[in-house]
């Protein structure tokens, strides 16, 4: 009954389903959740807040100060790469180049020993022709489509970079015809269709049927051939079968909502659910189960229905493990997104091994080693980092399109976060790119509106236990606070005061946009306005910014460290130069203010 149930659950349905499972579970999820923050956030708070705002928003009489200038940079002019000054951002550049070195090198492992289990244990078929020069070419293109899962990793690590992203696929791509015109030059004999080994009959079949179509007439097996540039492109196409699953649970709508999460919980089911699978298939419990169906495919389908509820309770309780370690930051968000992406391949290499051996468990060696590597390679980092002052930034921002302010956004984290914290004002604009282990616990457990600022007390504990310290993998996290119509006022005033650096998005900024108008004339109150970005693009009404901030300049509260100043320069970085260069502005704002010890 073993190989009957190889063929049941054979390497290429199990990844598939899962991976639509998996897509359609993340996109449900966080619509639900989305919509609970936007009701919770529409509120008002149990305990309003009085006094406060009023003393921040009451014009102040008109002060004896100089005229405020009001300059704007166009980022990819003035963000050429210059050298670090502070301590803390030379670490973090640093830091973030050796962490995307440890993730590439761990991958590497990971492909290499995922490879050589394939095709020593797993007894993976190969091309049947006796060309050394073939056989070379096959190896060389699977082990570069799994390579694909490190491309895709160090996309994620790099963020959304448009140019860095197409530079890395399309150098990608291209080593592919690369290796096809090596074998050409070396001689390499054209590949028959009947000696390519590596596909199945099935699929065999299709591309003859698609051929005899072309061409009008029956197209014989024997009359196939696939020539020496071509052969690695048909190598790596028909080793691809587990790269589905990363382009549907990994893909932005999915995997920058709770797709990572999801994955684990599959993984952990699936492999849960293979291993009780394998024991009752062999016990009187499975021999029973088949004599009274007396049916081998229905007696599977009862033995998996059995496994798969017991392995969904085991992997709910490794999902709250994985909660609780996180939150008790013995892992990040980021080394749990890698972790996940990798997992997805490590299923495959399970079943694989499934169908072909019963050591199928030693699918699961690729990952420890890959664990290993990036344990010890981080660790460094966070050693390193650990005597540095912390940059403690605020972005704040229009709340808008969720694309256009995940994108901005999750580029500066990638690296800001290599030198301190970022504190946020949550709302649905950045959920998806927020959605954390722990939150889905709360969300799911009905405790969300628990993690909202109701209160001064409630402010003045989340500020007490803001989260300061460096994770394992030696990155700050990102603060979030939630807050009601009526709470994020006191919020924001006090953030601006223990915040090194306030970023400001005012794309979309019109008239309309009353709690921009707020925080203006609270920056100029509260920050020093050397330490502040105001980041804008065309669709930010330029006049009326500048009306607003020469306004609350002149009415600015005499307690404002702006109050005597002398001259003073206002911050507007253009994003129409680019979201990197924008990144490195604002960067070079950060290690400006640390040099000068300011914070």
């Amino acid at each position: 009954m073993r190989d009957a149930a190889a063929q049941f659950f054979g390497p290429a349905m199990i990844p598939l389903a899962a991976s639509l499972i998996i897509g359609a579970a993340a996109f449900v999820v966080m619509r639900l959740y989305m919509r609970a923050v936007f009701r919770e956030s529409r509120r008002p708070s149990p305990h309003p807040q009085r006094g406060r705002e009023e003393e921040i928003i009451r014009p102040a009489g008109l002060l004896e100060t100089a005229p405020l200038d009001i300059q704007t940079d166009q980022a990819a002019e003035r963000a050429r790469a210059q050298p670090e000054r502070s301590l803390t951002f030379r670490h973090a550049a640093i830091a973030f180049r050796r962490a995307a070195r440890v993730y590439v090198l761990a991958g590497l492992v990971f492909t290499v020993t995922t490879i050589g289990l394939l095709f020593q244990i797993g007894r993976a078929a190969v091309p049947s022709s006796p060309s050394r020069l073939t056989l070379c070419g096959f190896y060389v293109s699977v082990f570069w489509s799994w390579c694909l899962y490190v491309a895709i990793a160090l996309a994620l690590f790099w963020g959304p970079d448009r140019r860095f992203h197409v530079l890395l696929f399309a150098g990608y791509a291209l080593v592919l015809p690369a290796i096809g015109a090596l074998l050409q030059l070396a001689g390499a004999p054209a590949l028959p269709l009947t000696e390519v080994g590596v596909m199945p009959e099935a699929e065999g079949a299709f591309v003859l049927s698609i051929a005899s179509a072309i061409v009008g007439r029956t197209v014989a097996p024997e009359s196939v051939t696939f020539a020496p540039l071509g052969q690695p492109i048909v190598f790596w196409g028909l080793t691809a079968t587990p790269l589905f699953v990363v382009v549907v649970a990994f893909s932005r709508p999915v995997r920058a909502t709770v797709g990572p999460l999801f994955v684990t919980l599959a993984l952990i089911m699936l492999v849960s659910a293979i291993v009780l699978m394998d024991v009752a298939i062999g016990s009187p419990f499975g021999e029973w189960v088949k004599g009274y169906l007396n049916s081998v495919t229905a007696t599977l389908a009862t033995l998996w229905l059995v496994a798969t509820a017991v392995s969904a309770c085991v992997a709910w309780f490794g999902v709250r493990r994985i909660a609780r370690g996180y939150s008790d930051k013995r892992s990040s968000d980021q080394t749990f997104l890698f972790d996940s992406l990798w997992l997805s391949a490590t299923m495959f290499v399970c079943v694989a091994l499934m169908t072909r051996t019963s050591v199928y468990l030693l699918g699961l060696l690729p990952f420890a080693l890959y664990k290993l590597v990036v344990r010890y390679g981080l660790r460094p980092l966070a050693a390193a980092a650990e005597p540095l002052p912390n940059a403690r930034l605020l972005y704040l921002r229009v709340f808008g399109s969720p694309s256009r302010s995940e994108k901005l956004f999750d580029l500066l984290s990638a690296r800001w976060r290599y030198a301190g914290s970022i504190q946020l004002i949550s709302a649905t604009d950045v959920l998806r790119s927020r959605f954390e282990p722990d939150e889905l616990l709360d969300f799911l457990g009905g405790r969300l509106a628990s993690g909202y600022i109701r209160s001064s007390d409630d402010l003045d504990r989340q500020l007490r236990d803001l989260d300061v310290r460096i994770d394992p993998d030696g990155r700050y996290r990102i603060n979030e606070f939630f807050c009601h119509e009526d709470t994020w006022q006191p919020t924001v005033k006090r953030l601006m005061a223990e915040s090194d650096v306030v970023a400001v998005d005012l794309r979309g900024f019109t008239a309309g946009s009353a709690g921009v108008m707020f925080e203006l004339g609270a920056l100029i109150d509260v920050v020093p306005i050397n330490r502040v970005a105001l980041l804008v693009d065309p669709r930010t009404d330029k006049p009326l910014l500048r009306r607003a901030l020469t306004d609350r300049w002149r009415h600015m509260s005499p307690k404002s460290p702006n109050a005597h100043t002398g001259s003073a320069t206002a911050r507007l970085i253009d994003l129409d130069g680019g979201y990197p260069a924008a990144v490195r502005r604002l960067l070079r704002l950060g290690d400006d203010v640390l040099a000068a010890g300011v914070g």
